[in-house]
């Protein structure tokens, strides 16, 4: 039998889904027939591809699979890409996603999962959630990198960066009280605040307001204080950084916004998979 969304969910005409891309056409071929496959391409139809030193056969794939494209003749870097996706964006959602996340869960449990998103972000419960599979994350997986596992089990629990992610190995009661808000839908969430979970570039979806007022100003502010000595820095390292200047920056305001904005994560989607 059929199942029929189109009309179930009025707001998912109001995500866009946005991908980044560099080289590796069949990993992209790969994510792309799983997100179709897998009904993601029935609920969402605003997609959008940002190739990096893009080629004939990137435009032959984006058509393939009804993408719009943004052609870029050199490497840009991911914090361009990342900035020129979001303002690329007019919807109130924005779905981020490199070329290497496999949807692994059938079409019934991916609505399941994008549904509770929508609530949640639409009751303010979070402005991102990680939709990394709990279950099947793939490799790698940097909560799991030995030293960071060091410097989980040799220090005070409650320091550790990675708590969300963490969640794939230990439950939220080794953290102090308070920590998570656990809420349920169709599935289980917990909500923290980025002063417990580092920025990833694992795929989530977001308010675009909150990518727009809160995420690129910040990425400005390094800019502006030459922080970001090349394009190929990371964003990752970039937001790492701004906990360094929490307390210090004239700009601090702006930056404890960002870490006390809530980040949910819960079963997720997709698994890592950068190899055929």
């Amino acid at each position: 039998m059929n199942i029929i969304w189109k009309n179930k969910n009025k707001d998912y005409k109001n995500i866009t889904l946005s991908y980044l891309s560099w080289h590796r056409e069949k990993v992209l071929e790969q994510t792309l027939k799983s997100h179709k496959d897998n009904g993601l391409f029935d609920l969402i139809t605003n997609k959008t591809i940002l190739f990096q030193e893009f080629t004939d056969l990137d435009i032959e794939i984006a058509k393939k699979y009804n993408l719009n494209y943004i052609g870029e003749k050199e490497n840009i870097g991911i914090l361009a890409a990342f900035v020129k996706l979001i303002n690329n964006c007019s919807t109130e959602y924005f779905i981020f996603s490199e070329n290497d996340w496999k949807l692994v869960h059938d079409k019934n449990y991916t609505k399941k999962v994008i549904d509770d998103c929508l609530d949640i972000l639409k009751e303010n419960e979070a402005s991102l959630i990680r939709l990394r599979s709990k279950n099947k994350p793939g490799k790698p997986y940097f909560s799991l990198v030995e030293w960071v596992q060091n410097n989980w089990s040799n220090n005070n629990t409650n320091n550790f960066l990675w708590k969300s992610e963490s969640l794939s190995w230990v439950p939220t009661s080794v953290y102090k009280e308070g920590t998570f808000k656990t809420i349920n839908k169709n599935f289980k969430w917990d909500i923290t605040t980025f002063t417990h979970q580092e920025w990833s570039n694992n795929i989530f979806i977001a308010k675009t307001s909150f990518l727009k007022e809160t995420i690129l100003p910040l990425l400005e502010i390094m800019k502006n204080d030459k922080l970001v000595d090349n394009k190929y820095f990371g964003l990752e390292s970039v937001l790492y950084k701004m906990k360094e200047l929490k307390n210090d920056h004239p700009e601090k305001d702006k930056i404890n916004k960002f870490l006390e904005s809530k980040i949910a994560s819960g079963v997720g989607l997709f698994t890592h998979k950068d190899r055929i």
